[in-house]
């Protein structure tokens, strides 16, 4: 093999392992995103509150986010970015609402708990 041979097949692995860790960092920034989940429980019961609406807003999104409790009162929100997120939880005539600054590559908790009948409930961290 000549020596403009081996040169040239330098560059292209050079090329190929700069190319390989290029996408390497991307995808390590790709999964670096936040996630919000908390539990919603009766606040005189300590129950799980099954099927409450949980609805995510914040101005880093295009539109509000929602889901619904599971059996056990959890929900969580994934791959969210950085940014002040308000977090609603309504069921039957509770409505309760709190925020929080999410920063990078972060899993905040962030628990409710209502009083299903009534207009009464708070979170907390």
């Amino acid at each position: 093999m000549g020596t403009r041979a081996l040169g040239a097949s330098r560059r292209s692995w050079n090329a190929m392992v700069g190319l390989c860790l290029l996408v390497f960092a991307s995808s390590l920034i790709a999964n670096q995103t936040s996630s919000i989940s908390g539990q919603v429980i009766d606040r005189k019961t300590r129950a799980p509150v099954a099927q409450a609406l949980v609805i995510l807003t914040c101005s880093c999104l295009l539109e509000a986010r929602t889901t619904q409790t599971d059996a056990n009162g959890e929900y969580q929100f994934d791959g969210l970015d950085e940014g002040t997120y308000m977090v609603q939880v309504l069921d039957d005539d509770a409505d309760v609402k709190d925020t929080a600054t999410l920063p990078p590559s972060t899993k905040l908790r962030l628990d409710f708990r209502i009083e299903p009948n009534g207009n009464l409930g708070d979170s907390s961290l």
